[in-house]
């Protein structure tokens, strides 16, 4: 197994190294140019923004990588790799101590989610809590539930761990039983959820309103996950989008920041999924 993790660990820093050495080399020889990568579940809607930024800042070129995980941005940034990484986790103390800064920009609901062809629309807590357990094995029409899962370390583990000691109990069994299938990316969960018959996984709003995904949100007890339940708490699960550059970044990174701020950076935001925070 160990074998397993470290090569594993090694595609992936090849992965990052060759997706940054892409964009690289892709960017323009003139003007100003940013970099920005990381979680998957920002990425849609932080090509959204930089996509109005580059109409208002003619000759700057904002890369938006495909996905590098949270620690992946984090570590780019750290190496000089990326102007700006897009994390769902807090930074650790080495990678404090190391320069690295973060803003809290926003949070989307975390869901339960299925394809828009499933006709379920929701369930109580207990419900998904058999479903992860592997009490229940069917949906309503006799088709067998697949559940499409993450790593242990994982934000959205983490996330379900949160709810309650049995649904931590539940998710525990459910990474532990065999033939499970597991992805990397919040992409590929959602390549899953639509493409695989009976899945059902996790995602946040964000990724599913700014990437168009025909991906349902599943109710939780009867709540709509949506910014106004969340901001009104009456929806209470959901991930915190986080800016992490180095103390000094660059003129462009800086604007871009104060974009993601401005009036319309907001809208952004708030349009794709985003209970908005930081500076007004």
């Amino acid at each position: 197994m160990r074998h397993l993790i470290s090569w594993k660990s090694n595609v992936s820093s090849l992965l990052i190294s060759s997706l940054i050495v892409a964009a690289l080399f892709s960017a323009p020889a003139f003007g100003e140019s940013i970099t920005i990568g990381g979680t998957g579940s920002a990425l849609g809607t932080m090509q959204i923004v930089a996509g109005e930024f580059m109409k208002v800042n003619e000759g700057s070129t904002v890369d938006v990588l495909p996905s590098l995980g949270s620690g992946g941005g984090i570590k780019a940034v750290l190496d000089g790799a990326i102007d700006i990484g897009l994390s769902t986790r807090a930074l650790e103390d080495e990678e404090r101590a190391r320069g690295a800064v973060e803003i809290e920009y926003g949070r989307s609901p975390f869901v339960f989610a299925v394809s828009q062809d499933n006709t379920v629309t929701g369930f109580k807590i207990n419900e998904i809590v058999d479903i992860y357990s592997g009490k229940t094995l069917t949906w309503p029409n006799g088709m067998l539930i697949r559940l499409i899962l993450r790593s242990e370390r994982e934000k959205d583990t983490v996330v379900m761990k949160s709810i309650s000691a049995e649904m931590k109990a539940a998710v525990e069994s459910a990474l532990s039983r065999k033939g499970m299938i597991f992805t990397t990316t919040d992409q590929e969960t959602a390549d899953r959820i639509i493409e695989v018959p009976g899945v059902m996984s996790t995602a946040t709003l964000a990724l599913i309103i700014s990437e168009k995904r025909p991906i349902r949100a599943l109710a939780l007890d009867g709540v709509k996950p949506s910014i106004e339940s969340l901001g009104d708490g009456s929806y209470p699960l959901y991930i915190t989008f986080r800016i992490v550059t180095k103390k000094e970044p660059s003129p462009l990174a800086r604007r871009f920041i104060d974009f993601v701020h401005s009036e319309t950076g907001r809208s952004i935001l708030q349009k794709n999924g985003h209970v908005v925070m930081g500076k007004h």
